[in-house]
């Protein structure tokens, strides 16, 4: 027997209801499992029964949907002449859930992008220059609450007037996290704390807005452009490579944006911190502290405390091959991990929960779910699928 694949692929293709539709319909049999994940949260008392902790839960995701609905309905019929309020409605129908607890479950981006959580991700992005087979690469670790990481899954879409891509993605969620498309266009989102955003305005998600990208642009200086006037629902960093080598970290608020780029030998790197002098204007200050269900974290510790390891152990300007980037990803500064290293380990909240290679010249993406430190990477294409696990000392591209 062959060995079990741990990321399933699947694959849609057509108008923005039928792909909607198609991802509902596969994993409509999970529902209670996903609401189950989302209720593992600290957000409701631990002795709480787990029907009655579903049953909040579906109550919350339903309120806070329809609230932020009302904001942005109107910008979604709008937007891409209403692709992803098709797509929503085609979602929700197949789930079998009301569109307004389908919204508001996607809309759990915007509530921990404030200041009640603290959330971390990692994205490195590496020149030709700087890997050792030559090719451009984005190094990612997706952190978000453990809990969901059994879903994560990789969805091949081929839409309608739009470009092939492989993205990670959940089976809620109508946009991703990361991905690459057939034109060689590779991205990834973290989180950043703006304080510019408001719940009441129309705005689009930042997980749109990655499947917005991959979905219509070509290369960095497309997505770039395709960045510029966005209205969000809450800050972004995205990080950007195609496959001539083209790099970028497009730092986003709600209503403001600034572009990031690097030296072809040194990476080019994005934590959950602006890093431009003008977006820090309106982001949460240096020593803010976390209230609500995470109350009392540092929101940015974990940032510096990253970008100082970081400096010390990036080694621009040498060749990374796979264990160099394993070992950038699963990086504990000398420790067993915390919430304060590379490779999270961190609480109910918040901790590592996928790694990948993104690989915009052979439109793949290695992934491996769980911890960085103990990544096992399976490799999946845009070209004939070709999915197996890869050697902790395999080169990337090697399935």
């Amino acid at each position: 027997m062959g060995e079990v694949v741990e990321f399933e692929e699947r694959a849609w293709s057509g108008d923005a209801r039928s792909l909607g539709e198609g991802q509902g319909r596969a994993f409509r049999g999970r529902t209670r499992e996903i609401l189950d994940a989302v209720s593992a949260l600290p957000l409701f008392p631990a002795w709480s029964p787990a029907l009655v902790r579903r049953g909040l839960t579906l109550a919350a995701a339903r309120a806070a949907g329809s609230w932020y609905l009302r904001a942005h309905r109107t910008l979604l019929e709008r937007h891409r002449a209403g692709h992803y309020a098709e797509l929503f409605e085609g979602l929700a129908a197949a789930l079998g859930l009301p569109l307004s607890t389908v919204y508001g479950l996607n809309a759990f981006e915007i509530e921990s992008a404030l200041p009640t959580v603290r959330l971390g991700c990692t994205a490195l992005a590496l020149s030709p220059d700087l890997t050792d087979h030559g090719r451009p690469l984005i190094a990612y670790n997706h952190d978000f609450p453990p809990s969901f990481e059994p879903f994560l899954f990789l969805r091949r879409t081929r839409p309608q007037n739009g470009i092939e891509s492989l993205a990670v993605t959940y089976p809620v969620m109508a946009g991703a996290v990361a991905g690459v498309n057939a034109a060689g266009l590779a991205v990834t989102v973290n989180q950043a704390f703006a304080t510019d955003a408001s719940r009441r305005a129309p705005a689009l998600l930042t997980t749109l807005l990655v499947s917005d990208l991959l979905d219509q642009c070509r290369d960095v200086a497309d997505a770039r452009v395709a960045c510029l006037g966005r209205t969000l629902a809450c800050g972004a960093i995205l990080t950007l490579v195609d496959a001539s080598g083209a790099r970028a970290v497009v730092e986003l608020s709600a209503h403001q944006s600034a572009v990031r780029t690097a030296p072809r030998e040194r990476i080019l790197h994005a934590f959950n911190q602006y890093l431009d002098p003008g977006m820090q204007a309106v982001e949460v200050p240096i020593g803010a502290v976390t209230t609500g269900i995470g109350a009392g974290y540092d929101i940015h510790r974990c940032n510096l405390e990253r970008q100082a390891r970081f400096d010390r152990i990036a080694q621009h300007g040498a060749r990374h091959d796979h264990a160099r980037l394993q070992a950038l990803l699963g990086d504990h500064d000398g420790t067993r991990g915390t919430m304060d290293t590379i490779c999270v380990h961190g609480d109910a909240m918040n901790a590592t929960i996928l790694s990948a290679l993104l690989d915009p010249a052979e439109r793949s993406i290695h992934v491996a779910r769980g911890r960085a430190c103990q990544a096992r990477y399976e490799r999946h294409t845009l070209g004939p699928v070709t999915s197996g696990r890869v050697d902790a000392d395999a080169a990337p591209g090697v399935a």
